[in-house]
């Protein structure tokens, strides 16, 4: 799975590469990229927001723009699972909750620079769509985007623990916890090249 600001490159990946020829309302697109993981405010199951074995023909199928997003994001998190297994990024490190929320965190700081112009994304979220507040209160669908607008900048610890602490589960002993898996990961060579070259590597048996 990956994490908020790693969704956004990921998902124009996506849209490049497999959608390039529909019409897709961008905003609609890359608010419904990152909508699923609403689920860490506690509003919402899982199972109600990312889809089960996603594949390009499923994405294919949707027409509609933010239904695209959505899908496109578990489309996103299936496939970086395979790419990390395939490159062995489990094998240079154990793969436990902590380390996967720590390597999330490391891969959205590398991801952020593969976005040259994160203000266009950000206003993306200006607005609750109506899209979103069939599934999910309005309240929390503002509350979402807020921690979005907030997240999407260049990463530091302080801003992931913005970010974190409002998120279910994240106490502070987590977070700490995280933080020194965070470390370990900084200090594996190979994790780091790993994940630096994740986003070429990702679909490319597909494309």
């Amino acid at each position: 799975m990956a994490s908020q600001i790693t969704h956004i490159p990921y998902g124009k990946k996506v849209l490049d590469l497999f959608l390039s020829d529909k019409k897709v309302e961008e905003s609609k697109f890359f608010v419904g990229t990152v909508f699923p993981d609403i689920r860490y405010l506690g509003v919402i199951d899982r199972d109600k927001t990312h889809v089960f074995n996603p594949t390009i023909e499923g994405l294919r199928d949707l027409t509609d723009s933010f239904e695209l997003g959505v899908y496109a994001h578990s489309l996103v998190d299936y496939e970086r699972e395979k790419t990390l297994e395939k490159l062995g990024a489990y094998e240079a490190i154990e793969k436990n909750k902590l380390s996967i929320y720590a390597m999330k965190f490391v891969e959205d700081e590398v991801s952020y620079d593969l976005i040259s112009d994160w203000s266009h994304y950000v206003d993306f979220f200006d607005h609750v769509l109506s899209e979103e507040s069939q599934l999910v209160e309005a309240g929390a669908v503002e509350k979402w985007h807020n921690l979005l607008r907030g997240y999407f900048q260049k990463p530091t610890w302080d801003t992931v623990t913005n970010f974190a602490k409002e998120l279910k589960g994240f106490i502070p002993e987590v977070l700490n916890a995280v933080r020194v898996e965070e470390a370990k990961i900084r200090d594996n060579r190979k994790v780091m090249e790993i994940t630096r070259g994740t986003y070429n590597a990702l679909f490319s048996d597909l494309s």
